[in-house]
């Protein structure tokens, strides 16, 4: 016991198509040709084309395209990093350079002064003992 279609879901009958339709319809005596979506196979290489191939200029070919992707694909990554390592580094050793410095003119300046004071005061003596000596 099948049931029924729904109404207005059966297909027009073909004697109630009109005839520019009618032709379109392909008969089942009929061959239908289709377009080919399947892609053509390629043919298969010879066993011995893989005989003449230089293998160890196909390995150095391989190994210089590896090495070069390599060797950008890492500057690409560590770049970056590197100038923000460095650039850390930098102002750290900047920072403990300009401490040393400051260090060091204080240490100047305070020896600077001090000969200088010590050069004032043997003055001072020089001037006072030949004073005391003129009297």
């Amino acid at each position: 016991m099948s049931t029924p279609p729904p109404p207005g879901s059966q297909a027009p009958r073909a004697d109630t198509l009109p005839p520019e339709l009618d032709d379109a319809i392909p008969m089942l005596t009929e061959i239908v040709a289709l377009p080919s979506t399947a892609p053509a196979t390629p043919e298969p290489e010879p066993a011995d084309a893989w005989a003449d191939v230089d293998w160890t200029t196909l390995e150095q070919r391989i190994h210089e395209r590896v090495t070069s992707r390599l060797v950008h694909h890492t500057q690409e990554l560590l770049e970056p990093r590197l100038q923000q390592v460095l650039g850390s580094a930098v102002e750290r050793a900047a920072a403990v350079l300009a401490a040393e410095l400051q260090a060091h003119i204080a240490q100047l300046a305070l020896e600077i002064v001090g000969e200088a004071i010590a050069d004032e005061v043997a003055r001072l003596r020089d001037e006072l003992g030949a004073a005391g000596r003129s009297l």
